[in-house]
Parts: structure tokens; sequence; C-alpha cells
């Protein structure tokens, strides 16, 4: 199995697990970025030392982002920007359809009753229905990224 392919395979072992605000911890819980950090440090695309949020995730590898339309793919990361240009959510693709994210919370999901009661957790959805959710109740929209791409 390649490198890519283990970054999906790995971030779908977590499909279920509870969404937690800066959470980074396989037993605990993750936020979007916990989960790609997490995914990504597992598969060494990432350094341990490393510790990004959606924006830094953006800044680390913007020059990898793939030009429009955009054709996504496995592995790339999907991230969505607020009205200020930050980004501020990030996603997996798991294919060209479908993504792996941490959603459906926020900075006031701390527990697992938070996550329970907000529905918030790792989960599988389609990159067309989030990115218009995401459109019409934020007005975000998103770039794709390969962080597997060479430069």
């Amino acid at each position: 199995m390649d490198v890519r392919a283990e970054f999906v395979s790995y971030a779908e072992r977590w499909l279920g697990k509870p969404y937690l605000w800066a959470g980074d911890d396989p037993m605990a819980g993750f936020d979007c970025s916990g989960l790609v950090m997490e995914c990504g440090k597992a598969v060494g695309l990432f350094e341990d030392s490393w510790d990004f949020n959606a924006e830094g995730l953006w800044t680390r590898f913007k020059t990898k982002e793939l030009t429009r339309p955009y054709q996504p793919y496995a592995g790339c990361l999907v991230l969505w920007f607020n009205a200020y240009g930050f980004a501020v959510h990030v996603a997996i693709m798991k294919n060209e359809r479908l993504i792996i994210h941490a959603g459906g919370g926020g900075s006031k999901t701390a527990t697992l009753q938070d996550a329970i009661r907000q529905n918030a957790f790792v989960m599988m959805r389609s990159l067309e229905r989030v990115a218009s959710a995401r459109k019409a109740l934020w007005n975000q929209d998103y770039r794709i990224v390969d962080p597997f791409r060479e430069s």
C-alpha cells in the first residue's frame, strides 16, 4: 500500500470518533486539523513536532493547490475559508467524491457529552453536499491541495 492510500485508510479508522475542540488524541477525539495531523504523522507525511491548524495546513501546502476546476482524488486536503480569507476547516479526500472530516462541533464542543448533543464526530460525507452547506451557512468557499505532490 502506498503512503497516500495508508493516509486515507488511517483516516477511515477514526470514523465515528467524537469531535473535540482542539482535539488531536485518538483516545479522546479530534477536531478537523487534529484528525489530519494525526493521520499525516502516522504515515510520515508530517513531522511529529508539527502541530498545524487549518490555516497552518493551508500555509504549508498552498503551493500544492490543484487547479480549477477541481478534480480531487484520494489523499488531497480540502480547506474552507472564512470571509477574511483564513482557512477554518479541513477535510481529507477519500476518493474523488467523498471526504472524511471531524465536523459538527466547534469551540463549545469540549466533552463527549457536548459531541453527542451536537452530533459532532469524524464522518464521511459528500464533498459536494458539505461544500454546498458551508457556502449556504457561512459563505465559505474551499480550495484543494495535494500534500503528497512534489512542488
